[in-house]
């Protein structure tokens, strides 16, 4: 009873105004027989122990209650800690935004430049295809006039040898003297009009030499290389190698031997049936650029 007692001090008013309709029920009970008087006992013992159930039901309701408004309060303030993290966010997306269009206008500016750039590459193009044109003409130009020159030349050395032939007979018939039958006149070489053969190598050619036989040419160049071609053929008939840098000079002795003077203070001697380096003169403190 006591404990009952006890739960009633801590009920609601709402309950508690149950339990005074109750206890108001009991006093005005007393006039009862025993018989009714035990049954309102029985029902007022079932009243209460369904009174105690129900306490405790409204006390873990009440906790269940308070659980969930902590925990309501814990997801409200997760809630407005996410809120902040989403401002910050849309604050550095925005930022982003204004980088981003920043950069697309410095992309068009650059468009716009590198388009201008391709059309004045392309004028530059244009101006120097022309120029090439030009200079292909003026070359063509200087070729013709070099090949009437050398036209006029050989003209020229074949006249005055005709005259001194003319002269010469003509003096040796008149006279009896046999001095002019003997004269010898050296004639005049003429002046080459056309290529007759064309070699091309990989690289640059600083120098070049022909053999006293005429049948090998040597080329020198940055390659550190000291080339024999075929005169008649054009082609390859050994590399010489040896100096530490570019040759700058070449020149055959006779069929047997060729030189090569090298940027690397030396001069290089090979033999030209075995492509074997024979010698290496040293002694100079700067560049050779011809030896003999």
């Amino acid at each position: 009873m006591q404990e009952f007692i006890k739960k009633i001090q801590d009920i609601p008013p709402s309950t508690a105004r149950i339990i005074q309709d109750y206890q108001t029920l009991y006093l005005s009970s007393k006039g009862l027989d025993q018989e009714e008087l035990s049954q309102l006992y029985k029902t007022q013992a079932q009243t209460s122990t369904r009174l105690l159930e129900l306490l405790d039901i409204l006390k873990e309701k009440e906790e269940l209650l308070e659980k969930i408004t902590k925990e309501n309060k814990q997801l409200l303030n997760r809630i407005k800690l996410n809120e902040s993290s989403i401002n910050d966010l849309k604050d550095n997306a925005r930022e982003k935004e204004g980088v981003i269009q920043i950069l697309q206008d410095e992309l068009s500016a650059h468009q716009l430049e590198l388009i201008s750039k391709d059309g004045k590459i392309q004028e530059i193009k244009l101006k120097l295809n022309e120029m090439n044109q030009e200079n292909s003409d003026l070359v063509e130009k200087f070729l013709k006039l070099k090949q009437e020159q050398a036209n006029l030349v050989n003209e020229s050395n074949e006249s005055r040898w005709s005259f001194l032939k003319k002269t010469l007979n003509s003096v040796g018939q008149s006279s009896n003297d046999h001095t002019f039958k003997d004269i010898k006149i050296k004639r005049d070489s003429k002046i080459p009009l056309n290529i007759s053969k064309k070699i091309s190598l990989e690289c640059d050619i600083n120098c070049i030499s022909v053999s006293k036989n005429g049948e090998l040419v040597g080329t020198g160049s940055n390659d550190k290389n000291l080339i024999l071609l075929n005169a008649n053929t054009g082609s390859k008939v050994g590399v010489l190698s040896g100096p530490m840098q570019g040759i700058m000079f070449t020149d055959f002795s006779d069929s047997e031997l060729v030189l090569g003077a090298s940027n690397d203070q030396s001069i290089k001697i090979w033999q030209v049936n075995t492509l074997r380096l024979k010698t290496s003169l040293t002694g100079h403190v700067g560049k050779v650029y011809s030896a003999r």
